[in-house]
This record gives C-alpha cells, structure tokens and sequence, in this order.
C-alpha cells in the first residue's frame, strides 16, 4: 500500500501593496523557468547553434595557416595536403572552395564536436544557450575538459568567477590572435548566462507549499511552476488581510514565518511576451504551538472498499502539524503512514479487515485518536444477502427500519413492492440500515441486491402490512376528536337505533376487542384532557 501525497490547488492572481511587518525571507537561486534544463546527452544543435558559431568563425573560402593546420571554410580544417613547416599565421594556401561546400564541411565535422562535448560533460544538465556556448569553446578549442564554464555547471564555481576566467581561457595570449579571441570568450559567456527568448507568454502557472500547516517559526517553501516565465510577482494575505509581496526570478522561494494565522499566496508568471495568473489561492495554516494537540480524529470516506480501489483518509486535530498512523491488517501491523497533510489518499491492495491508529504531532508533544478506525476490504462477490425489517405492522406515516446483511457488498439496493405490483426502488446505499417513510396501506413485500464491483446477489423478500392510522376515540369516523363521538359511543352503548358505528376501532379505546363502559370513560377523559 503506497501514499498518495495530495496536490494541493493551485491558484490566481493581482498585485498589492504590503501592510503590517514583514517575516523573514530566504531566496534559493535556481535556473530560471523560462530555460529549460536538460541533460547534456539530450541536446543537440539547433539553427540558431549553427548561425552562433559561424558567425564568431566567419567563413573563408581560401585556405590559411591559423596557428595549428591549414584551415578553410567556416573554421575546418583543410581537407587537402599543405607543407607547414616556416608557414606564418594568416599565409595563404592555394586551394579554394565554394560556399556550398564550406556549408556541407561544416556540418559534417561539428557532429565530432558534438560528441565530443557529451562525453566531456556526461552527467551534467544544462540549458539550449549553456550548450551552444559550450559547443562553440568545443569547436574552437577541441574540448571543454578544463573549462571554467563547465566548472559551474558543477557548482565549483560563481557565475562572476567563471567569467573571470573563462575570458582567459584559451587565448592565446601574447599572440596575433588573442584579441578575436578574448572577444570569442566573452561572447560565448554571454551566451552561456543569457536567458533565451521566450516563444511565448506563459500558459500556465501555479504555486506549490511543501505542507500545508506550519508552526510559528519555520519557513515555507514555496515551489513556482510555468512553461515560459522568466519572473513571478507573488501576494501573500493572512486572515484575509494583505501581508506582503514580492517579485522574484527564482522558482524556489523560503518565507519565515512568525506569526500564527491562516495564510493564502496567489501571483502572476511573466516574460517578455505576457502573463498568466494561477487559477485560485493556495493555502495553509501557521499553528502557535504552546502545548501539545489536545485531541486527533482519523475518519475514512467510507466503511467497505474493494481490492484496489483507493480510499480518503481525514486526520483532525487541534495544534497538530504532522501525522503518524499505524495501519494494521488482520490484527497484524502492515503499513505506517506519515503526513503533513490533512488527507490523504491510499490504495487498498489486499483484502482483509483493517484499523487505523496513530498520533497527531507538533513540537510540544501528541495526542492519540481515542479509538481505532475499522474498515473491510473484500475481493470476492457477495454470496450472503439478507434482509429483515423492525415490525411487520404498520401504519401510513410510520417509518419503517430495513436492515441488510451480507459477507462483501460495498453497496446494497431495495426494492418494494406494494400489492403485488412494483412500488418503489432504493438504489445504491451503503449503510447497512436504511429508513423508510411509509405513505400509503396495503400489503407490502421488500427484497435487497447486495454488490460489489465484481458481483451481486439478491435476497428473499421479506412482508410487511401498512394500515391506515387510526386516530383512538374518533368514533364517528370524521377526522376529528369532538363531543359528537362520546355522544355516539353512548348511543351504541345504550343500544339505540342507528347507532352503529362508523369507526369501531377507534371506539375500542383500551385495545381489548370489547367496546364497553370502560371505553366510554376513556374516552371522556381523553375529551377532557384535550
């Protein structure tokens, strides 16, 4: 059984202006979210690669002595045969190529520097300008083995110390060529710590907490996620009352925080092409934690589940900030769950009847929930379906109390009939007793289906009779309590003609089948009292 953390919703924006004091806070520079990061052996060179380093090459279409080999076209070497010895730097060779044909040498050769820039910096994770910067110092010198920009792609150097000395890195100095190449050097080092264009505004953006509840004193982190943003403007409330802003290039963000209440954040993404806001605020809560939780509740979505199927547990507790529960199967320990959240969503992967139980925790102490929390998870089809009811005689008006049993239904429905003809259904319920307004007389019969999502089976069906209600005393059969009915309860009393009675029953006030005096004092008394 694994955990599930649940993502928490993420959220929409506008700028305001900051009250109050403000906490403590801690930017954590990472790469901007406008550069995608890859690793080095997923990228490759793309046109603007290309159009990069031609242009800190320039294209030559006579061959030249530049220092090493007799070089031709966009940088390449030479693909025919010069004498080198006394050659000078920048002497010319006799042979010629045509544009076309420095273009199909140029491509073919920088795939060897390609491969070559893989294996200097296996391993290492980059953005598209990072490598073409790279790619570029690879194809001027040969390998970037010792170069300080790889050095900071390893963290062993700032960005103002690899520029520092990557502007004398392969130079040259003293010669001809240093100049062109000190302005190489800090062209590709532009490149390198340059921010590429955005395609396009930022479609999306949202805003992530590392937990959802804090204490006094700690900080949250908060995590900002969009496709092409290079800055985030950022809006904090607590209790409903603005807080403070900021405006950050960093996708990593630490905010102390000091004092209790409960806060929400909401922000814009930007870059050059346009903004988008988060969808809604992102919440959480900062608990003063003076003394341990006084009390911690564990309650489940519901009571019986099937193999796989994934269930919502809710943890409630006063101060708590972290939850630990035991979750045991069959009487036997089986997982432990550990959450800042206060739900949580786990897969149920074996059958078998489970409890939950654990604590609530803050800096101060814990509390324990005061009982364990059961719930059945099943793997099989039902093969018990019963059903019983709470009295078999009944008035319309009364309610009645259908009780179901079964060994693995998730879920039961009812259905009712009335005289013989279908009457009323009752679809998927779940609790195992279910109530019932009964709202007409007759004879009544009620059968359950008991199923789960691999089966059903269908019960007996259990009588039951519904009369109408009779109203005691109401003699005469009108709906009402008067004089009139003591007035004919005497007259059958007495025997007079035309004095049966329309109600019987209700004359019959003491239940024992014989109307007599007894029935007519009651029935006087009942007058009175009413």
């Amino acid at each position: 059984m694994k955990k599930r953390w649940i993502s928490l919703l993420v959220a929409s924006s506008m700028a305001f202006s900051a009250v109050g004091s403000f906490p403590d806070r801690i930017v954590t520079p990472v790469v901007s979210a406008a550069e995608t990061v890859a690793d080095v052996s997923a990228l490759n060179p793309l046109e603007s690669t290309y159009s990069f380093i031609k242009s800190l090459e320039g294209c030559d279409l006579q061959c030249f002595w530049d220092v090493r080999q007799w070089t031709i076209g966009w940088g390449n070497k030479c693909p025919y045969d010069h004498a080198s010895d006394g050659t000078k730097v920048g002497q010319r060779g006799g042979h010629t190529i045509s544009k076309e044909y420095a273009d199909e040498l140029f491509i073919s050769k920088i795939s060897g520097y390609v491969s070559t820039l893989k294996s200097n910096c296996e391993g290492l994770s980059m953005t598209q300008n990072q490598f073409d910067a790279l790619l570029s110092a690879t194809y001027n010198h040969g390998n970037v083995i010792y170069c300080p920009l790889k050095y900071y792609l390893q963290g062993t150097l700032t960005e103002a110390e690899a520029r520092e000395e990557y502007y004398v890195w392969c130079i040259n100095a003293g010669s001809s060529t240093e100049a062109g190449l000190r302005r190489r050097r800090k062209a590709e080092a532009d490149l390198f710590f340059s921010s590429p264009e955005p395609v396009a505004a930022p479609t999306y953006f949202n805003i992530l907490t590392d937990k959802p509840k804090y204490e006094v004193g700690e900080s949250v982190v908060f995590t900002y996620d969009s496709d092409n943003a290079t800055k985030y403007n950022i809006g904090m409330h607590k209790d409903g009352i603005p807080l403070d802003t900021w405006d950050t290039t960093d996708n990593i963000f630490e905010y102390k925080l000091n004092e209790p209440g409960s806060y929400y954040v909401y922000g814009s993404a930007f870059n050059s092409k346009g903004s988008v806001e988060n969808s809604k605020p992102v919440y959480f809560e900062v608990v003063n934690c003076e003394k341990e939780p006084s009390y911690f509740n564990i309650s489940t979505d519901k009571n019986k589940y099937m193999v796989g199927e994934e269930m919502q547990i809710t943890f409630e507790s006063d101060t708590a900030v972290k939850y630990g529960v035991g979750v045991h199967l069959n009487g036997e320990p089986y997982d432990y769950i550990d959450s800042f959240n206060n739900e949580e969503k786990i897969t149920l992967s074996k059958a078998g009847t489970y409890y939950f139980y654990g604590s609530a925790f803050n800096s101060k102490g814990y509390a324990d929930n005061s009982s364990p929390v059961w719930v059945n998870v099943y793997d099989s089809a039902p093969e018990i379906s019963k059903i019983s009811i709470d009295d078999s005689e009944l008035c319309v008006g009364d309610t009645i109390t259908f009780k179901v049993e079964s060994d693995t239904a998730t879920a039961y429905s009812l259905g009712i009939y009335k005289d013989g003809e279908r009457y009323d259904s009752i679809w998927d319920f779940t609790e195992e007793t279910h109530e019932y307004l009964l709202k007409e007389s007759g004879e009544y019969s009620v059968y359950v289906t008991s199923y789960n999502s691999l089966g059903y089976k269908g019960s007996e069906k259990v009588k039951f009779t519904v009369k109408e209600k009779i109203n005691k005393g109401d003699c005469n059969n009108d709906g009402k309590l008067s004089a009139i009915d003591a007035i004919a309860l005497r007259k059958y009393l007495l025997g007079a003609k035309d004095s049966e009675l329309a109600n019987s029953e209700a004359a019959d006030l003491d239940d024992n089948g014989v109307i007599n005096i007894v029935d007519f004092i009651m029935l006087k008394n009942l007058l009175a009292s009413s």
